[in-house]
């Protein structure tokens, strides 16, 4: 079946979203000095998406109960696979569109899903449902020179930040669970962290203030500077639109662009 499908995907025409992401990619490519960027869902959070509860059939995975015992496990990693192809589909065509790296975004690959305790007990859950196909992305890119940018916002444990930097991107972006600088001993020098103030509690200032992110930012660069590994200070996800938080989410995006420390 998933051969039956990858043969369609590749003969079908592309969609209007894709048509439309890659010609946001072709006018950066020709009309602009701007490095074109494509961007796409990472096949884990793709999946987590399409399957109404991953959860207990990954769980089961990882004890060791496979594809042919059990429907849920074969679906999911079914799934896994149909993602991928149709992941790779898009990345194709925004390569073809001129593309000299791609952001994959894959914040579902996180301790939500795959347990920690089954990995320290020597489940390798975590490279089955999820390193094995960025991998098979990461060969797709490394063939046609394409540079990778790498996200993750989820609560990850030290094995899952070296599991990521082993795909070895240009920049690997996670979120404000992690402590940049202690990361830095887990990340290849050559691999620049991006991240990774708490963007997603810009919106109010009973989670985060504006001083608050200006001393966030400040002691991430001071930290960063001190440990010498090559750093971008920016946002730990998205920069979320808050319906009549508006100025309060811009006002502190300006405080950590702006802050004196920089």
């Amino acid at each position: 079946m998933v051969e039956t499908v990858r043969h369609r995907l590749y003969e079908a025409p592309l969609n209007r979203r894709i048509q439309a992401q890659a010609g946001s990619v072709a006018y950066i490519a020709q009309y602009t000095d701007l490095l074109p960027i494509g961007m796409t869902i990472g096949p884990f959070s793709l999946m987590t998406k399409l399957i109404a509860d991953p959860i207990a059939p990954i769980y089961l995975a990882g004890m060791g109960i496979t594809a042919e015992e059990e429907p849920e496990v074969r679906m999911v990693e079914v799934t896994l696979d149909l993602s991928t192809m149709v992941i790779l589909r898009s990345m194709e065509a925004q390569i073809e569109a001129g593309a000299r790296a791609v952001f994959i975004a894959e914040p579902a690959a996180n301790k939500v899903y795959i347990s920690p305790k089954q990995m320290e007990q020597g489940s390798d859950i975590f490279e089955r449902m999820v390193m094995r196909y960025l991998r098979r992305i990461k060969a797709f890119l490394d063939e046609r020179g394409v540079d990778l940018i790498f996200h993750c916002c989820g609560e990850l444990t030290d094995e899952m930040v070296q599991a990521y930097a082993s795909l070895e991107p240009v920049i690997l972006s996670l979120g404000s669970s992690r402590v940049l600088w202690e990361d830095a001993r887990l990340v290849p020098r050559h691999v620049v962290l991006y991240g990774n103030l708490p963007s997603k509690r810009f919106y109010s200032d009973e989670l985060v203030t504006r001083e608050q992110v200006v001393q966030l930012a400040c002691e991430l660069l001071e930290r960063m500077r001190q440990v010498g590994h090559p750093f971008i200070l920016g946002s730990e996800c998205d920069v979320l639109s808050v319906q009549g938080c508006e100025q309060t989410i811009k006002e502190k995006v300006q405080a950590f662009v702006t802050c004196e420390c920089r």
